[in-house]
């Protein structure tokens, strides 16, 4: 019986993204990859004077001759008792698709972990110093900020304490690893983790489950466990039909070529009512390419588009996973859907007028989100302040009846204000604000003169004005409480609190808004 879990996946896409949502991507998607792929592939050895690392036995690289440079590189290493014949396959797959694979061997074929993890390492320093050999078609065409480990079995094992000893590895894909369960696994570099259902060797429950668990909650970690799968279930990446690879080459690009196109690519089609797997775990987070980059460093670029959703395309924010629109972060306590034909823009255009002005951060949905419930994190540069501090900032957001609610920040963090909504909201725009700001709901050719007293009210609400008004009540969540055209409101009977005061002149459709405290 498959079991299926899904942690903190940042986002699905439920229906076919149309081109339009992000032209960038275009052409990144399943059927793009094959094995091989579209890049013809040549090999180097120690004959052809690559170096003769000390902490190995061996070593191909496989490379990309007809791909652009700079490259990133994986480092391979078998399994206990095994050679590099195991796991060949991997290298041209690699190399195919623009990424230098250097597999290798052991020192003795009974290498444990620790032993592997510094091969691997060694492996990684033969790579750098081909970057810099004279004569090599490597030569200056490697990016050696971009290095991940793989490995199967104890090779598997030792890649995951590679990263733990060396923090310059940027990604980890383990097949089937082995590993004692005592080992720590302390480290962030993103891990991807393959293990066979009927392993016997390495034990799911045994091995890549613990090592799973193991591994810090911040670091972004896929589990992808084989329905039916033995100890070499990894072992080449046309096993499953060929969705090994698939899976194991969008990891690497997501994470360690950081191709944000890959973020989508995987949770759409190679993780949801997967057809191999018998059980998938997983916490990591990704974000849409430029849909958010938190800001706070002041070189934010301004191009008002963030996302556009047309001809049926949908994303599904999952329950406690994250999508982050250039500097929103929306993170839904359970499964939300963001519709079609909705487009996100954000303004750097403060809303309003001293003092009662936003921050020159505004997000706008052309239409409104309705029934969220979760955690909003609104980010912003220092410039965009203005005159606002962030000890009296609070987050503000429009409803569907154009009124602004604002919310008392939740963390003390410079550069970012968020509150968890436990009720469900309608937003249509979000910014953030002095608390004392009331913004205005629309420009006015002129002031709408209204007095509204008593604040605090205690009993009775009295309207003054001069024209025929439609009042609607509205509490600090944003729901509508009543509706009235009297200009005298008995508030009696309604709980303590700051409520909104919506006001609109029935003959020129001039509105505003106001808050209230009932006491």
């Amino acid at each position: 019986m498959k079991q299926f879990y899904t942690v903190a996946l940042l986002f699905i896409v439920t229906s076919f993204l149309p081109n339009d949502i992000l032209a960038q991507c275009v052409g990144v998607n399943v059927e793009n990859i094959s094995n091989p792929g579209p890049y013809q592939v040549a090999t180097l050895t120690e004959a052809n004077g690559i170096r003769n690392g000390s902490e190995y036995k061996e070593s191909t690289i496989y490379y990309p001759i007809n791909a652009t440079a700079p490259f990133a590189s994986i480092a391979i290493v078998p399994g206990f008792n095994s050679g590099p014949e195991t796991l060949v396959e991997w290298g041209p797959f690699y190399a195919s698709h623009g990424i230098v694979a250097i597999i290798i061997g052991t020192n003795s074929l009974f290498s444990l972990p620790d032993a592997r993890a510094t091969a691997l390492i060694d492996a990684l320093e033969t790579l750098r110093q081909e970057n810099s050999r004279v004569g090599s078609p490597l030569k200056d065409k490697l990016d050696t900020n971009k290095f991940g480990v793989s490995g199967w079995s104890m090779g598997g094992g030792g890649a995951q304490r590679a990263a733990v000893s060396d923090n310059r590895i940027k990604g980890v894909i383990a097949l089937c690893p082995w590993l004692a369960s005592n080992s720590s696994l302390n480290h962030s570099s993103p891990v991807l983790i393959f293990s066979g259902q009927n392993d016997r060797t390495a034990q799911p429950a045994q091995h890549a489950d613990l090592q799973y668990n193991a591994t810090p909650n911040t670091t972004n970690k896929l589990l992808f466990e084989v329905a039916n799968g033995g100890h070499d279930a990894a072992n080449s990446p046309n096993r499953s039909n060929g969705m090994i690879g698939k899976i194991a080459l969008s990891w690497f690009k997501l994470y360690v070529e950081k191709n944000d196109c890959y973020c989508s690519l995987k949770t759409s089609s190679l993780l949801i009512n997967s057809m191999v797997a018998s059980k998938i775990v997983s916490n990591f987070e990704c974000n849409l390419p430029n849909g958010g980059n938190p800001p706070g460093n002041g070189s934010d670029e301004t191009n008002p588009n963030i996302l556009k959703l047309a001809n049926g395309g949908q994303i599904i924010i999952k329950s406690n996973a994250s999508i982050n629109l250039k500097g929103l972060k929306l993170t839904p306590n359970t499964d939300y859907t963001l519709v079609a034909n909705n487009t996100v823009t954000r303004s750097l255009n403060a809303l309003g007028s001293a003092p009662n002005e936003s921050m020159a951060r505004v997000f706008n949905f052309e239409l409104a989100s309705s029934s969220f419930t979760g955690k909003i994190i609104y980010y912003y540069d220092d410039v965009d302040l203005g005159t606002i501090t962030h000890s009296d900032a609070v987050l503000q957001v429009k409803n569907d009846a154009d009124i602004w609610m604002s919310y008392a920040d939740e963390d003390s963090s410079n550069n970012k204000i968020t509150y968890t909504f436990n009720s469900p909201i309608t937003f249509k725009s979000v910014t953030a604000s002095a608390s004392a700001t009331t913004l205005s709901i629309d420009s006015l050719t002129e002031e709408i003169k209204i007095a509204i007293y008593p604040n605090p009210v205690n009993t009775i609400l009295h309207i003054q004005y001069h024209g025929e008004l439609k009042t609607t009540i509205y509490d600090f969540l944003g729901r509508k409480l009543m509706d009235s055209q009297l200009k005298t409101i008995d508030m009696s009977k309604m709980p303590n609190g700051m409520y909104i005061i919506h006001t609109t002149d029935t003959t020129t459709n001039k509105k505003n808004s106001y808050k209230i405290i009932k006491k």
